[in-house]
C-alpha cells in the first residue's frame, strides 16, 4: 500500500479525482440548484481529496521553491474559495437593481404584502421539464424568499404522470397551488407562470368567501362588460375579478331593492336622473349600514344628471358641486397636459386607500367636491382622498367655456385650489350609534368623474389601483390595498431620417476604419523597431 501511494499514479489520480469533484460541484451547483446536497457532497468530497494532497506532499517542500509554489497555490484556493462564498451568498440573497421605468421586474407591491401577511401555509408544485427553466425557478425563489409559509416544490412530467392526473394538470411547465390544510379544497392550476396570474390566483385560494360587487344600471351607467370602446369599464371589471370579487349588474326598477347577495354597490357614471324611489331605496340601504362608491360626470351643457343622488350625499355631508376643474399647472403644462385632466399628486396621508399611494392618477374632466363641516355628527368620519394642486379652481360659468379662455374670477362662484375630487366617508349618522361596529359602519367614496378608471384611463399610472383600493376599502378589504405590477410598456425609439444616416456613418465607417488605421499604424511602428 506504501509503494502505491509513492508511485506516480496514486497521485495521478488524486488530482483527476479533484478535478473531477470540482467540475461536480460547480456543474452541479448551477445546472441542478433544486439539488443542493449533491453539490455540497461533492464540495466535502473536493476537500478532503485537497487535504490528501496536501498531507502526500508535506515532506516534498521543504526546498523554498517548493514551499513558495505550494504557497501560491494555497493562497490561489483561498482566494477562489472567498469568491466562492461571496457567490453563494450572492446566489442565496439576491440583490437586483430594476431600471425599467415601470419597475416591471421587482415584484410588486401587491405581491410583497401578500406574502409578508401570509400565515397559512400554501405549496407551489410544478409539474414540467427537469431541471425547471430559469424564469420559473427564479419567479418561484423570490415567493419563497419573502415568506416562510410559501413552499416550491418540482416534479418531472414524464415521472409523475398519476400525480398531474389528479391535479388536474394537462399542458407540461403547469404550476398546481394549493393550500396545505385540511378540508382546504382551495387550488389553482397555472398554464403560464408569471408574477400577475400566481398573485391573483394565491389571491384567490387565500379569500374564505368570494364578495359580490353589485353594479348599478338603467340610468346610462358604464358598461362593466365592454373591454373594446374607451368609454367601458371592462378592465376595471378584469382589475375587480383578479381580486377575486365576482361582479353584477342590478337594476333598482326591477329589483325593488339592494339584493342581500350585495356586499357592496357602485354608481358609475349615470347620464339620466335616478328616480326619487330608487334614491330612497339607495338611501334605506346606506341608513343600514351600507357600502357604496359613488363616480360622477360633468355635463358642461346641459341639466344636472344625478340630482337626488347628489341631494343624497349632502345627507352624507359630501357636497358635489356642478363645477369643471380647471388645472393650469406649469408642469402639466410643459409636458403637453390637458387643463382638463387634472394629475393627481397630492394623497391624503391618513386614509388607507392613499396613505400608501405614491404615483399620480389622471382625473379627466372632473368636478369639484367638499366636505360639509357644519353640524357633522361624532359618528361619521368624512376625510378627502385626492386633491388638485394650486393652480387649480373649480370653473362656475361652464356656458361660456367654448366662447372665451376659462380663467379663475374672485367675483363669481368660482372656486380656488387645491380642491377635493375624491371623498371617503364612514359611520353614521345617528349619533347614538357612534359605538356600532366596524362590519355595521357605512362606508362611502365619492369621485368626481368616472372616466378616471375607463378602458381609456385605467393605465394611466395609478388610475386603476386607486378605484380598485376604493373598492377594497368599501368591502372591508383593507389587507388587499395595495399598488399593482405595471405592465410592461413595449419599448420604442423614434429617429428622424438624420439619426438614422449618423448611426449608420458611425457604426458602418467611422468605427470599423479607426479599429483599421489602428492596426495599421501598429504593425508599420512594429517593422520600424
Amino acid at each position: 500500500m506504501n509503494k502505491f501511494k509513492n508511485s506516480k499514479y496514486y497521485t495521478f489520480i488524486l488530482w483527476s479525482l479533484l478535478g473531477l469533484f470540482f467540475l461536480f460541484s460547480l456543474f452541479s451547483f448551477v445546472f441542478f440548484p433544486t439539488i443542493p446536497r449533491f453539490s455540497l457532497f461533492c464540495a466535502v468530497i473536493f476537500v478532503l481529496i485537497l487535504g490528501t494532497l496536501i498531507t502526500h506532499y508535506r515532506k516534498n517542500i521543504s526546498s523554498r521553491t517548493a514551499a513558495f509554489g505550494t504557497y501560491s497555490f494555497l493562497l490561489s484556493l483561498i482566494v477562489l474559495g472567498i469568491i466562492g462564498i461571496v457567490n453563494y451568498f450572492a446566489f442565496k440573497n439576491p440583490v437586483q437593481w430594476d431600471l425599467t421605468s415601470n419597475k416591471i421586474h421587482t415584484l410588486s407591491d401587491q405581491t410583497q404584502k401578500i406574502l409578508k401577511n401570509l400565515d397559512k401555509n400554501v405549496t407551489a408544485s410544478f409539474f414540467g421539464s427537469f431541471p425547471a427553466p430559469e424564469e420559473i425557478t427564479s419567479i418561484l425563489n423570490n415567493y419563497k424568499s419573502l415568506s416562510s409559509h410559501f413552499k416550491v416544490e418540482y416534479s418531472d412530467s414524464k415521472k409523475e404522470i398519476e400525480l398531474m392526473q389528479i391535479a388536474g394538470i394537462k399542458k407540461e411547465n403547469s404550476l398546481y397551488l394549493h393550500l396545505d390544510q385540511e378540508g382546504a379544497n382551495n387550488s389553482a392550476v397555472l398554464e403560464e407562470v408569471n408574477e400577475e396570474k400566481l398573485t391573483n390566483a394565491l389571491i384567490k385560494i387565500l379569500k374564505e368567501k368570494k364578495q359580490t360587487l353589485c353594479i348599478i344600471s338603467g340610468h346610462g351607467e358604464k358598461d362593466f362588460e365592454d373591454s373594446s370602446s374607451p368609454k367601458g369599464y371592462g378592465a376595471a371589471k378584469k382589475g375587480l375579478e383578479s381580486q377575486a370579487y365576482s361582479v353584477n349588474t342590478i337594476n333598482l326598477i326591477q329589483e325593488g331593492k339592494i339584493p342581500s347577495t350585495c356586499d357592496g354597490i357602485a354608481i358609475i357614471g349615470p347620464e339620466k336622473p335616478f328616480f326619487e324611489p330608487e334614491a330612497k331605496i339607495i338611501d334605506s340601504y346606506l341608513q343600514a349600514g351600507g357600502k357604496a362608491l359613488f363616480a360622477f360626470d360633468i355635463i358642461i351643457k346641459g341639466n344636472e344628471t344625478s340630482p337626488h343622488l347628489i341631494k343624497l350625499l349632502k345627507n352624507w355631508h359630501i357636497d358635489v358641486f356642478h363645477k369643471l376643474l380647471i388645472d393650469l399647472n406649469p408642469l402639466a403644462q410643459l409636458m403637453g397636459g390637458s387643463p382638463l385632466v387634472p394629475l393627481l399628486r397630492t394623497f391624503s396621508p391618513e386614509h388607507p386607500i392613499t396613505k400608501d399611494f405614491k404615483t399620480q392618477v389622471a382625473f379627466p374632466v372632473t368636478r369639484a367636491l367638499d366636505i360639509i363641516p357644519a353640524n357633522l355628527p361624532k359618528s361619521l368620519k368624512i376625510s378627502w382622498l385626492a386633491k388638485t394642486t394650486q393652480y387649480s379652481w373649480a370653473e362656475s360659468e361652464l356656458n361660456t367655456l367654448d366662447k372665451k379662455q376659462p380663467k379663475f374670477d374672485d367675483n363669481s362662484a368660482d372656486i380656488k385650489g387645491p380642491i377635493a375630487v375624491a371623498i371617503a366617508a364612514e359611520g353614521s349618522l345617528d349619533e347614538t350609534k357612534e359605538k356600532k361596529k366596524d362590519q355595521d359602519k357605512t362606508r362611502i367614496v365619492v369621485f368626481g368623474t368616472s372616466m378616471f378608471a375607463n378602458n381609456q384611463f385605467s393605465n394611466n399610472a395609478g388610475n386603476l389601483d386607486f378605484f380598485i383600493n376604493s373598492i377594497n376599502w368599501i368591502l372591508k378589504d383593507e389587507s388587499s390595498i395595495s399598488i399593482r405590477k405595471n405592465e410592461e410598456d413595449p419599448a420604442k425609439i423614434v429617429m428622424t431620417g438624420q439619426d438614422a444616416r449618423s448611426i449608420f456613418w458611425i457604426s458602418v465607417i467611422f468605427l470599423p476604419l479607426s479599429i483599421a488605421a489602428a492596426g495599421i499604424g501598429m504593425w508599420i511602428r512594429r517593422r520600424r523597431l
